[in-house]
């Protein structure tokens, strides 16, 4: 099987899939052995790098999922990421109060990464909780994500992707379910809240303020610590959320956010 003869057709093709795909991906998909994989790639020249290599695992991964966000999802994600993500040595890590979501982004990643379960102390409520995260070690993955501006150093230097317009509102809603607030004052008015870096919220401040939310220019971005900064809404809460969450057949929207908008 393995060393049954190859076409030049055959290693050209499984040369371009080396780009993307594992050994073990690439001998499923031509009924070869891994070996017989690894054979032809090194009478190619392929493997002289093996330790740099892009996806040196067996699990499937969409490596390119993030090369160019074009797509409702993608940008969501994308926001969802600059959240709760991390970028460190080319491996990319997920966290999240809700499996929903972990399983939410495995699925549009078409991950087979294992989902973990750990007890977290957070800082802001004092409060230990249950979390949920992925780890993806890949490095044309994280690449491409750090093309975007996920960097390991982001709290310091995050700022508005360049992304398609089409695509803003999905990206907030991923940003602002990853660290964003929706409740009510004690006269029971709706308020939400998120916090991102300065640079980040200002952007966004003026994007809202083009679709008549006014009031985030009154000054309604105040610091936290060091480039952590939150914003607040109170008057034009739910104009915000109506902006974020206007498309009713997108299925990754928080649960638990978005139902407490819905519900209002």
């Amino acid at each position: 099987m393995g060393t049954k003869y190859a076409t030049k057709q055959l290693e050209k093709e499984i040369i371009g899939l080396s780009k993307t795909k594992s050994e073990y991906e690439i001998a499923k998909i031509y009924n070869r052995t891994q070996s017989g994989v690894n054979l032809i790639l090194k009478r190619n020249g392929i493997l002289k790098l093996k330790k740099s290599r892009l996806n040196m695992s067996h699990l499937a991964l969409n490596i390119e999922y993030f090369k160019e966000i074009n797509s409702n999802d993608k940008a969501y994600w994308l926001g969802f990421i600059c959240a709760d993500g991390n970028v460190s040595n080319n491996k990319i890590s997920l966290i999240s109060k809700d499996l929903e979501v972990i399983e939410g982004f495995k699925e549009a990643i078409g991950s087979e990464h294992t989902i973990s379960k750990r007890m977290n102390f957070d800082k802001r409520t004092n409060k230990i909780y249950t979390g949920y995260s992925i780890q993806i070690g890949n490095e044309l993955f994280a690449a491409n994500l750090i093309n975007l501006g996920v960097a390991s150093n982001k709290t310091d230097v995050l700022e508005f992707p360049k992304i398609n317009e089409k695509y803003y509102s999905y990206f907030i809603a991923g940003l602002f379910d990853g660290d964003g607030s929706v409740s009510f004052t004690n006269r029971n008015k709706l308020r939400i809240s998120l916090i991102s870096t300065k640079e980040m919220l200002d952007f966004i401040c003026k994007l809202v303020s083009m679709k008549g939310i006014n009031e985030l220019s009154k000054n309604k971005v105040s610091k936290n610590k060091l480039n952590v900064w939150k914003m607040h809404l109170y008057k034009d809460a739910n104009k915000f959320l109506e902006f974020i969450y206007g498309d009713e057949k997108f299925k990754y929207y928080l649960k638990r956010k978005y139902y407490k908008w819905k519900q209002i």
